[in-house]
């Protein structure tokens, strides 16, 4: 095989690739699979796990993209403070707003009217609060 890599593909030096053999410390390889901990660039000031193939493809802080639960981070009941005071404690058992991510599985809700209703943690919030209420005694107004 002349002039080529054997396996296919080709690999440049990208900027990406270069902070990988900064944080590693030595020379990284692009299709490396080594794990190495990064920084997270939104300014959220914590550091995360990830392959240095998966960094050089593009691939962000699994951290904030909610890929990874971090406790007191991005668990539901951090980032949704207010809409997890209408968390139905029974009905849920044994899930926990405080060791999960707000995903599309749908839960129980228990408003300060008494409505119960099941519904995902994005619909909840883009209903701003229980369906049963009024617009304007919604919890999200």
């Amino acid at each position: 095989m002349r002039g080529g890599r054997r396996g296919g593909g080709s690999c440049r030096a990208t900027p990406r690739l270069r902070e990988a053999q900064r944080v590693s410390g030595r020379r990284a390889r692009c299709g490396s699979n080594d794990t190495v901990y990064w920084l997270c660039a939104t300014g959220a000031a914590h550091w995360y796990p990830q392959r240095i193939d998966r960094k050089v493809q593009g691939y962000g802080c699994s951290v904030c993209s909610r890929r990874r639960l971090v406790l007191r981070v991005n668990d539901l009941a951090t980032t949704d403070p207010l809409l997890v005071t209408e968390w139905h404690d029974h009905l849920n058992v044994p899930k926990r707003p405080e060791f999960m991510l707000a995903g599309i599985d749908r839960h129980w809700w228990k408003c300060a009217f008494g409505h119960v209703k099941q519904q995902s943690v994005p619909n909840r919030r883009k209903s701003r609060g229980c369906t049963g209420c009024e617009p304007e005694d919604r919890i999200l107004n």
